[in-house]
């Protein structure tokens, strides 16, 4: 989970400080790589670690805040574009704020397992 946090990290660094395309492509790939990789360890992960009688609440309500994230992107990127679409990188930028819920997160649940 925290390499899969560090490649967000790099993507969103990437995404921020670069000038051109193909370097905002490159941070894409990774920000989306990291995101794959957090999906498959988080499913996982609830699933073996949950009390079986809370195991499909706590999956479904992970797919329902993505879903819900994915709504709030939406929204924000086309309110950016139709008031002031030379000012993206802010939105870029709240990546951040993402990642380090996501790695509070991890150490909160990584800290609960048997191995601690």
């Amino acid at each position: 989970m925290f390499i899969a946090i560090a490649v967000l990290l790099a993507g969103s660094i990437a995404e921020i400080t670069v000038d051109n395309w193909q370097g905002w492509l490159g941070g894409a790939m990774l920000i989306r790589l990291g995101v794959g990789l957090a999906q498959s360890v988080l499913v996982t992960y609830l699933s073996e670690v949950a009390p079986f009688q809370i195991r499909g609440l706590l999956i479904g309500s992970y797919q329902l805040m993505l879903a819900f994230g994915q709504l709030i992107v939406a929204v924000a990127a086309q309110l950016i574009t139709i008031h002031q679409p030379t000012k993206y990188k802010p939105l870029i930028a709240l990546e951040f704020l993402f990642t380090g819920v996501n790695h509070v997160s991890a150490v909160l649940l990584f800290s609960l397992t048997c191995r601690h």
